[in-house]
C-alpha cells in the first residue's frame, strides 16, 4: 500500500501523468539486499559509518535537479 492507498508506485523515473511515461517499461523487482550486494561488489562501502556508501573514500553524491514552476 503507497500513500494510504491513493499512490502509485512508480516503474521508472517518470510518473504515470507524464507524457513521457513508457507503459511498456518491465518492473524492476524491489530487492534491498540485492542492491546492496551489487553495491558492494562495485567497490561501495560505508567506511565511516554514516550510513551513507561510498566508493574509494569519496562520499556518494547524488544532485536531483527541479524545476519548482513544474512540480
Amino acid at each position: 500500500e503507497v500513500f494510504a492507498g491513493i499512490g502509485v508506485i512508480s516503474l521508472g523515473p517518470l510518473p504515470l501523468s507524464s507524457w513521457g511515461y513508457n507503459e511498456n517499461i518491465e518492473p524492476i523487482e524491489y530487492d534491498l539486499s540485492k542492491a546492496k550486494e551489487i553495491l558492494k561488489n562495485k567497490g561501495f562501502q560505508d567506511r565511516n559509518r554514516n550510513k551513507i556508501i561510498d566508493k574509494d573514500g569519496k562520499e556518494f553524491v547524488l544532485n536531483i535537479i527541479t524545476n519548482i514552476e513544474d512540480a
